[in-house]
């Protein structure tokens, strides 16, 4: 919210040790929002949720709303065509 930089140290690997997660994208729609896009093995539990957002505000270093968004496959591509793990829309 601060206008400054972080780079969460986030990868699909840091999860699969408790978490059955393929993919992931987090776009940040606010100063206080972060849209969290996943792609997942099995539906998560409500306790998968909360682990994975007690992970995501660690590594992100405040505490944002989350908004998870599921999809079955694959997360879409940009019209370039380079998938980014990080958008941010502010």
């Amino acid at each position: 919210p601060d206008g400054s930089r972080h780079w969460a140290p986030l990868t699909v690997a840091i999860f699969n040790s408790e978490l059955p997660i393929l993919q992931f994208q987090l776009i940040q729609h606010s100063f206080e929002d972060v849209e969290v896009r996943l792609v997942t093995q099995k539906k998560l539990t409500k306790a998968d949720e909360e682990l994975l957002t007690d992970k995501l505000l660690i590594a992100l270093a405040h505490p944002f709303k989350l908004n998870f968004v599921y999809f079955d496959y694959k997360l879409p591509l940009p019209a370039s065509g380079k998938f980014e793990d990080y958008i941010c829309k502010i």
